[in-house]
C-alpha cells in the first residue's frame, strides 16, 4: 500500500494516543508532522483516521494495521475477535431479549466465555465493533467512555476468526483500486466522467469521498459527491492556483469566492450513497440474483415515488445506483428519538405506511422492512430505503432458493419463514414488519421477539403506563404483530386507515374509555382521574334534572364520578 513514513508515522501517533490515553489527536499537531492538509485529507479518506470532529482525529481500524506497530495490530484484531465472539453470543442467546446492552455487561458476559478479560481489550473490540458493522456505540460528549451499544443483526453472518483478515484485505483492495484509477477521485476525471464510460470506474460523474462501514454482504456502500459539485470544486482549484502568486484588487474577490467553494463543506444535497451489487458466489445463479436485486431497486426507485428514497443515477451493466444521501441515518442509528412518545411517533410513522400502502395498491411488497432501512429526514420524516429483496407482481420467476426467508429474521413473519420456497408473496409480510417497528419506535429498542408485544415486560402500556395513548397503539399492534395471516391487516391500505382514525381521536385529546387505562387530568395535568365512590353498594349515582322553580324533577339517570387526585377537578361519565 503506497503509504509513506511520515503517513505511517502519522497513523501511529494516532493510535498510540488514543490506546494510552484514550484522546483523540489535535489537528494541528498532525498538520506539521504530515506537513500538508491534502495529505491528511488523504488519510482521512481512506479511512485510516476519523474526525472526531473539525479539530481531531481518532484512529479507524485500518490505522491500528498500516501503522507499523505490529503489537498494538495484534491487540487491535484480539479485541475485535473477543468482542465478535461475545456479541454474538449474547445475541443468539434466547434469555437476552435486549437490544441496548452496557459495556459493562459485555465484559461480564466475556469474563462467563473466557474467565479474566482485559477491559481496555473490550473498550478496543467495542470501539472498532462499530466500523466493522456488527455493533453501534453511543459515548459521553467529552470522553470515549461507551454509554450503551446495540447489536447488529448483521453478526449472525460475520465469522469472528475472519472479521479483522476480511476487513483489511478489503480495505486494502479498496484502496489499492482507487490509486490504480479503477475508482477515480481525482477532480479532472470526475469533470469529464459520464455514464457511458462507467466500465473505466467512474459512476455517472460521481466522485467517491469515503465508504459507509464494511464492504461485505451483498453490497459494497459509499459516499459520494455530485458532478456540480465536483465541477464547482476543479474550477476554484484552477481560480485559486492562477492567483495564487500574486492577486490584484480587482481579482481579490473572486478568489475568496474560490477559496470558500473550496473549503466549504459538501451540503447533503451535494452527496448521494453509491450501492455497488456483489454476487453472493461464483456461479450463474448467484450473479442472475444478484442482477434481479439491482433491477427491482432500480425498477421501484425510479419512478421516484414519495416516501421512499430518490434515485439519483443507476447502471444495470456496471451494477450500481446511486440514490440521495440522508445525513441523519436510519432509526437503527437512533434508536432513542421517539422512545415514550406514542403520539409523535405515530405521526412520523404515518406517511411510511402511506408509502407502503402506494406499493401494495401496485402489487409491490418490500419485504425487508426494519430500522435499519427507514431513513430519518430533517424533519422527522421517515423514509423507507434498500429494496434489494422487493417483491414485483410482474416480475420473471425468481431464482429458486432452498430455506427461502423474505426478510430480516427478528422482523419477519411467522408465516414467510417456512422453510421452503415461498410461491406468493403477501403484503401482509410488510404489515408485520410495520407493526414491529412501531413498537420499536415507541420502546426505543431494536428488536421485539416475536409475537411478544402484549407481554408484561413489552408491553408499551406497562413500559410507559402514564401514557394513555399507549392502549391505542397496542389495538393497532394486536392487528398486526400476529402468529396468524388471517389475524393480520391485509395490507398497508387497511393499516393507513386505522393509523388514521387513531391520530384523530389523538388530535380530539381523546382515549380509550377503560377503567384500567389511566386518564390524565385535562385541567392541572398533574394528576390522573380516579372513579370515585360516592354510595357504599356502589359506583353510581343518580342524578336529578330540575327546571324553572319546581320541585319536579323530569329525569333520573346513573352516573359515574371521576375526581383528580391532584387538583379534585371532578368528570361526568353515564353508568352502564
Amino acid at each position: 500500500m503506497p503509504l509513506t513514513q511520515t503517513e505511517m508515522d502519522v497513523a501511529k501517533t494516532v493510535v498510540q494516543r488514543f490506546l494510552n490515553l484514550r484522546l483523540a489527536t489535535p489537528r494541528k499537531q498532525l498538520l506539521l508532522k504530515v506537513g500538508s492538509r491534502e495529505n491528511l485529507d488523504k488519510l482521512q479518506r481512506w479511512s485510516i483516521l476519523g474526525s472526531h470532529d473539525t479539530k481531531n482525529y481518532l484512529p479507524m481500524a485500518f490505522a491500528f494495521h498500516c501503522c507499523g506497530d505490529a503489537e498494538a495490530e495484534q491487540f487491535a484484531k484480539q479485541s475485535v475477535t473477543v468482542v465478535c465472539h461475545v456479541l454474538k453470543n449474547l445475541f443468539e442467546n434466547e434469555q437476552v431479549e435486549e437490544a441496548q446492552h452496557t459495556a459493562l455487561e459485555v465484559e461480564e458476559h466475556a469474563q462467563q466465555m473466557y474467565g479474566a478479560v482485559d477491559a481496555k481489550q473490550i473498550w478496543i473490540g467495542l470501539y472498532l465493533g462499530s466500523q466493522f458493522g456488527f455493533s453501534g456505540i453511543s459515548t459521553g460528549p467529552n470522553t470515549f467512555e461507551i454509554t450503551s451499544l446495540r447489536i447488529s443483526e448483521q453478526i449472525i453472518e460475520i465469522k469472528p476468526e475472519n472479521v479483522w483478515d476480511d476487513y483489511i484485505k478489503n480495505q486494502t483492495q479498496w484502496i489499492e483500486r482507487q490509486e490504480k484509477g479503477n475508482i477515480k477521485t481525482s477532480l479532472q476525471d470526475s469533470m469529464s466522467a459520464d455514464s457511458s464510460n462507467d466500465a473505466a470506474g467512474t459512476y455517472a460523474g460521481w466522485e467517491i469521498v469515503k465508504p459507509f462501514g464494511n464492504m461485505t454482504g451483498q453490497s459494497e456502500v459509499f459516499l459520494v459527491r455530485s458532478p456540480h459539485r465536483v465541477a464547482e470544486l476543479a474550477e476554484s482549484a484552477v481560480t485559486i492556483h492562477k492567483y495564487m502568486g500574486a492577486i490584484r484588487l480587482d481579482q481579490s474577490q473572486l478568489f475568496a469566492v474560490a477559496v470558500w467553494q473550496s473549503a466549504r463543506p459538501d451540503s447533503p444535497s451535494e452527496l448521494g450513497a453509491l450501492k455497488v451489487f456483489k454476487s453472493r458466489g461464483d456461479d450463474a445463479a448467484a450473479e442472475e440474483e444478484a442482477l434481479d436485486r439491482l433491477k427491482g431497486e432500480i425498477q421501484v426507485l425510479k419512478w421516484g415515488r414519495r416516501g421512499l428514497l430518490k434515485l439519483l443515477a443507476s447502471s444495470e451493466e456496471q451494477r450500481w445506483i446511486i440514490t440521495e444521501y440522508q445525513p441523519n441515518g436510519t432509526l437503527e442509528n437512533q434508536p432513542l428519538r421517539f422512545r415514550g412518545q406514542a403520539s409523535v411517533a405515530l405521526r412520523a410513522f404515518r406517511p411510511l405506511v402511506e408509502a407502503v400502502a402506494n406499493l401494495h395498491k401496485e402489487g409491490i411488497v418490500h419485504r425487508d422492512i426494519k430500522p435499519a432501512n427507514v431513513f430519518v429526514g430533517n424533519d422527522s420524516t421517515l423514509i423507507l430505503g434498500d429494496f434489494g429483496i422487493v417483491y414485483l407482481p410482474d416480475q420473471p420467476e425468481r431464482v429458486t432458493r432452498t430455506n427461502e426467508r423474505v426478510g430480516p429474521y427478528d422482523y419477519m413473519p411467522p408465516w414467510a419463514d417456512l422453510g421452503e420456497r415461498l410461491e406468493k408473496v403477501q403484503p401482509t409480510f410488510d404489515v408485520y414488519m410495520l407493526g414491529k417497528l412501531l413498537w420499536c419506535m415507541i420502546a426505543g429498542k431494536l428488536k421485539l421477539p416475536r409475537e411478544y408485544h402484549a407481554k408484561p415486560e413489552f408491553d408499551l402500556t406497562q413500559l410507559f403506563p402514564d401514557d394513555p395513548d399507549m392502549h391505542i397503539v397496542n389495538r393497532i399492534l394486536n392487528k398486526c404483530v400476529v402468529e396468524e395471516a388471517r389475524n393480520c391487516y391485509s395490507s398497508a391500505v387497511d393499516l393507513l386507515q386505522v393509523v388514521d382514525v387513531c391520530l384523530r381521536v389523538i388530535d380530539r385529546g381523546g382515549s380509550l374509555l377503560d377503567d384500567t387505562i389511566s386518564r390524565p387530568c385535562h385541567v392541572c395535568g398533574m394528576g390522573n382521574y380516579q372513579m370515585k365512590a360516592l354510595h357504599p353498594n356502589t359506583s353510581s349515582v343518580g342524578i336529578r334534572l330540575w327546571h324553572g322553580s319546581g320541585s319536579n324533577d323530569i329525569s333520573l339517570f346513573p352516573i359515574r364520578v371521576f375526581v383528580c387526585d391532584k387538583c379534585e377537578h371532578v368528570e361526568f361519565f353515564a353508568s352502564n
